[in-house]
Protein backbone atom coordinates (compact mmCIF):
# COMPACT_ATOMS: atom_id res chain seq x y z
CA UNK A 1 0.00 0.00 0.00
CA UNK A 2 2.89 2.33 0.82
CA UNK A 3 4.47 1.71 -2.58
CA UNK A 4 1.17 2.45 -4.34
CA UNK A 5 0.85 5.76 -2.50
CA UNK A 6 4.43 6.68 -3.44
CA UNK A 7 3.76 5.75 -7.07
CA UNK A 8 0.62 7.90 -7.20
CA UNK A 9 2.40 10.86 -5.59
CA UNK A 10 5.40 10.63 -7.93
CA UNK A 11 3.19 10.24 -10.98
CA UNK A 12 1.07 13.21 -9.93
CA UNK A 13 4.09 15.48 -9.58
CA UNK A 14 5.45 14.47 -12.98
CA UNK A 15 1.97 14.92 -14.45
CA UNK A 16 1.68 18.46 -13.09
CA UNK A 17 5.12 19.35 -14.35
CA UNK A 18 4.72 18.11 -17.89
CA UNK A 19 1.06 17.80 -18.81
CA UNK A 20 -0.18 20.61 -16.57
CA UNK A 21 1.73 23.33 -18.40
CA UNK A 22 0.52 22.06 -21.77
CA UNK A 23 -3.05 21.96 -20.49
CA UNK A 24 -2.82 25.57 -19.32
CA UNK A 25 -1.52 26.61 -22.75
CA UNK A 26 -4.39 24.81 -24.41
CA UNK A 27 -6.97 26.45 -22.16
CA UNK A 28 -5.50 29.90 -22.86
CA UNK A 29 -5.70 29.39 -26.63
CA UNK A 30 -9.07 31.16 -27.01
CA UNK A 31 -7.65 34.16 -25.18
CA UNK A 32 -4.64 34.27 -27.49
CA UNK A 33 -6.75 33.99 -30.64
CA UNK A 34 -8.99 36.83 -29.46
CA UNK A 35 -6.05 39.26 -29.30
CA UNK A 36 -3.85 38.01 -32.16
CA UNK A 37 -4.97 38.47 -35.75
CA UNK A 38 -4.75 35.38 -38.00
CA UNK A 39 -1.86 36.77 -40.03
CA UNK A 40 0.27 36.88 -36.86
CA UNK A 41 -0.36 33.27 -35.76
CA UNK A 42 2.75 31.99 -37.55
CA UNK A 43 5.00 34.64 -36.03
CA UNK A 44 3.56 33.92 -32.59
CA UNK A 45 4.23 30.19 -33.01
CA UNK A 46 7.82 30.82 -34.13
CA UNK A 47 8.41 33.08 -31.11
CA UNK A 48 7.03 30.46 -28.73
CA UNK A 49 9.27 27.78 -30.25
CA UNK A 50 12.33 30.03 -29.96
CA UNK A 51 11.49 30.70 -26.31
CA UNK A 52 11.13 26.96 -25.58
CA UNK A 53 14.39 26.18 -27.36
CA UNK A 54 16.20 28.98 -25.51
CA UNK A 55 14.82 27.85 -22.13
CA UNK A 56 15.83 24.23 -22.79
CA UNK A 57 19.38 25.27 -23.68
CA UNK A 58 19.76 27.75 -20.81
CA UNK A 59 18.41 25.52 -18.10
CA UNK A 60 19.51 22.23 -19.70
CA UNK A 61 16.13 20.79 -18.74
CA UNK A 62 17.57 20.54 -15.26
CA UNK A 63 14.18 20.42 -13.55
CA UNK A 64 13.51 16.94 -14.92
CA UNK A 65 16.82 15.75 -13.55
CA UNK A 66 16.24 17.41 -10.19
CA UNK A 67 12.87 15.72 -9.81
CA UNK A 68 14.31 12.33 -10.80
CA UNK A 69 17.24 12.46 -8.39
CA UNK A 70 15.12 13.92 -5.59
CA UNK A 71 12.85 10.89 -5.67
CA UNK A 72 15.80 8.50 -5.93
CA UNK A 73 17.42 10.12 -2.87
CA UNK A 74 14.23 9.83 -0.84
CA UNK A 75 13.97 6.19 -1.85
CA UNK A 76 17.54 5.46 -0.76
CA UNK A 77 16.99 7.20 2.58
CA UNK A 78 13.93 5.02 3.23
CA UNK A 79 15.73 1.76 2.49
CA UNK A 80 17.34 -0.01 5.44
CA UNK A 81 21.12 0.25 5.46
CA UNK A 82 23.04 -3.02 5.33
CA UNK A 83 25.94 -3.36 7.74
CA UNK A 84 29.40 -4.18 6.51
CA UNK A 85 31.15 -7.12 8.25
CA UNK A 86 33.65 -4.69 9.81
CA UNK A 87 30.82 -2.66 11.34
CA UNK A 88 29.24 -5.77 12.84
CA UNK A 89 32.60 -6.79 14.38
CA UNK A 90 33.03 -3.31 15.88
CA UNK A 91 29.60 -3.51 17.49
CA UNK A 92 30.41 -6.92 18.94
CA UNK A 93 33.62 -5.55 20.39
CA UNK A 94 31.86 -2.58 21.94
CA UNK A 95 29.13 -4.71 23.53
CA UNK A 96 31.59 -7.18 24.94
CA UNK A 97 29.38 -9.99 23.74
CA UNK A 98 29.68 -12.23 20.77
CA UNK A 99 26.73 -14.04 19.17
Amino acid sequence: MKELKRLITTTGIYFLGTVGTKLISFLLLPLYTAYIIPSQYGQYDVNINYALLFASICFLDIWTGIMKFMFEKKEKEQQPQAELPEQAEQKEGQDGTKD
